[in-house]
């Protein structure tokens, strides 16, 4: 079999890099049935098609198992993308990695044993009837498999009224109902587990409006462990309790049946973001949908063809013009969203085959709450002849700091606001005047004001020095972008590489329109835009607690031109730590002006309408006539 996802890796130059859950809707409508027909219902079962990928991509949310679903999301360490080097072990009936799944969904990392007679799973051999039903292997996984992502479609052909859903999963998952003839993407989320965990119920009660056959998909993913499994069951239809029903278990009547094939192979969607909460952006990384996505869409050819012709895409009611591109099978449609409130919005589809048949689908996303910078926030005017950041660093020999990972209590050390019980005054801060770079020659000695001057990039880490950091860029990432040592760090305390806080402050050059800013940390950071360099009470972009390396995104929207003061306070509470560089999505109106930029050169990769660009280099400074550092 051919898994119809075709491989289009864009790349992003440098760099600065949340998770949302949408509530279970409660209803399967009517415009989401397949046509009359078009279901083959001899051929019982559901589809499953497995990617694994390795520690590069942790499978700890959602937006990460979609990006690896989909075959977009790439490989730091390769420059390619993880399904091109799939990992999981292809069906030996054809070297493909779409298993064909002819009963339920009741799988388990070891097999019929599974967990044991206590394990928190509903199926197994050691459960009464009519839940005594052994576990299958996990097909793919030939055991101890980490880091996959599978999904599982088909069609449920479903009872009016309410019907209870329910996954048991290790780790997480996503159950989602298409429309028409397609199982993706989402037209509806039913209920979903955006995390890891241990064996649990997740459940919800969800009213069917007329019965029929409803595309489904089930989207699983694995992190690590030894135990990980999935079970797919509903209770009787019509109840809310009692017992459970594992779906298409052909032997239990009160089992809600599932077929896999179809009568007829028409143009099908088989990408499509941004799609429930979910966004892919064009360099394959997963993440909560912006408030402008740039959104795309595949169609991939069946036994007909699509009519190029023949699109229309409409977003809430409103058609839209796109680029439409073909390569092989796959017709590619790709546009750039308006600037979209924090709601719930839906994409249309509609298009014919060469055979003259004629489809419609529909699928929502949630765009998140975000931020709106202030005008008066911007600058009269800055020194362009001082490109990068300045840096203020602090470090206690002693760990202080109550309840660690907050905030507020990095602010409050950067501030001289812990008291040495031994001298009665602000702990001494014990970070070294020399910032020695990671290549141990290159000295810079702290500036008069007690400020390190950042000329580049910020991606730092404990380990630059030895050459084994990580992140998003290292020496290991493609394209290769070797980290620095944290200005000051190591210090002179007897812990000399912790309990240190840091605040990186500049003034950027932004246009009007949506921004997505990104901080990969270990431990945690406050992000915020404000009136003046250094504002410690301006408007907080992102922020995260004490943890290990990990992204977290930031999105807002600039009103009007201008120069605007940022800054980032991060903290490292024990090593090994790092902070990365930052990725920026700029808006389109502000893709290619870059007014104010310093006359340090600029690298810029444009994806179609998106741009990337290194935040250290284009219209970022470090000082101001107005307001020195």
């Amino acid at each position: 079999m051919q898994h119809l996802t075709s491989f289009k890796p864009v790349f992003a130059s440098l760099a600065m890099i949340c998770s949302l859950q949408l509530a279970p809707a409660q209803t399967i409508s009517t415009n989401m049935m397949a046509p009359p027909g078009f279901v083959n219902m001899n051929v019982p079962g559901m589809k499953m098609y497995i990617v694994q990928g390795n520690s590069g991509l942790p499978m700890d949310q959602v937006h990460r198992a979609e990006a690896l679903i989909s075959g977009k999301a790439i490989d730091p360490m390769t420059g390619q993308p993880f399904a091109a080097a799939n990992a999981a072990t292809p069906d030996p009936a054809d070297g493909d990695f779409i298993y064909n799944i002819g009963r339920y969904i009741n799988l388990h990392e070891q097999g019929a044993n599974g967990s044991g007679a206590n394990a928190a799973d509903n199926f197994s051999i050691y459960d009464t009837p009519p839940m005594d039903i052994p576990d299958d292997p996990e097909p793919g996984i030939p055991g101890g498999g980490d880091y996959f992502a599978a999904e599982f479609t088909g069609f449920l052909q479903l009872p009016a009224g309410t019907v209870r859903f329910g996954v048991n999963s290790d780790d997480g998952f996503r159950l989602t109902i298409g429309s028409g003839v397609n199982r993706v993407p989402s037209a509806v989320q039913l209920i979903s587990l955006d995390t890891t965990r241990g064996f649990g119920n997740t459940e919800a009660n969800i009213t069917v409006t007329q019965a029929g056959l409803y595309p489904f998909r089930l989207l699983w993913w694995e992190n690590t462990g030894a135990n990980s499994g999935i079970e797919f069951y509903t209770f009787a239809p019509g109840t809310t309790s009692g017992n459970r029903y594992l779906v298409n278990d052909t032997n239990q009547a009160n089992s809600i049946k599932a077929f896999r094939e179809t009568t007829a192979s028409p143009p099908l969607i088989t990408f499509a973001t941004p799609s429930s909460t979910t966004w892919i952006d064009p360099s394959g990384s997963g993440s909560v949908v912006p408030p402008a996505p740039f959104m795309r869409v595949e169609i991939t050819d069946g036994a007909t063809t699509l009519a190029t012709n023949s699109i229309t895409f409409s977003l809430d009611e409103t058609n839209l013009t796109g680029a439409v591109t073909k390569s092989g099978a796959v017709t590619s449609i790709s546009v750039l969203a308006p600037l979209l409130s924090a709601a719930v919005h839906t994409n249309r589809l509609a298009y014919t085959d060469t055979a003259g048949n004629s489809y419609t689908s529909f699928w929502t996303f949630t765009v998140p709450a975000y931020s709106t910078i202030p005008p008066t926030y911007a600058l009269a005017s800055v020194d362009t002849t001082k490109p990068g950041f300045k840096a203020k660093v602090h470090q206690m020999g002693a760990a202080r700091n109550p309840s660690t990972g907050l905030a507020p209590n990095a602010e409050r050390q950067i501030a001289d606001g812990y008291i040495d019980p031994t001298t009665g005054q602000p702990y001494a801060n014990t970070i070294s005047p020399q910032w020695t770079h990671a290549d141990g020659t290159t000295v810079d000695p702290i500036g008069a004001d007690g400020l390190f001057v950042m000329p580049r990039v910020i991606n730092l880490d404990d380990d630059a020095g030895v050459g084994t950091a990580g992140g998003n860029f290292s020496v290991n990432s493609v394209p290769a972008v070797p980290d620095d040592t944290v200005p000051g760090i190591p210090g002179n305390s007897a812990f000399p590489s912790d309990y240190y806080v840091a605040s990186f402050e500049t003034i950027l050059d932004l246009k009007a329109g949506a921004y997505r800013f990104g901080v990969n940390s270990g431990d945690g950071f406050r992000l915020s835009a404000g009136r003046g360099p250094g504002d410690v009470v301006g408007v907080q972009l992102g922020t995260a607690g004490d943890r290990a390396m990990a992204d977290t995104y930031a999105d807002f929207v600039v009103g009007k031109d201008g120069l605007y003061p940022f800054r980032l306070m991060y903290w490292a509470t024990i090593s090994l730590v790092s902070l990365r560089s930052k990725r920026i999505r700029r808006a389109p109106q502000a893709v290619l002006s870059f007014p104010g930029c310093c006359r340090r050169s600029t690298t810029v990769t444009r994806s179609r309408m998106t741009t990337w660009l290194s935040i250290s280099k284009t219209g970022c400074f470090r000082s101001t006539p107005i307001q020195p550092l």
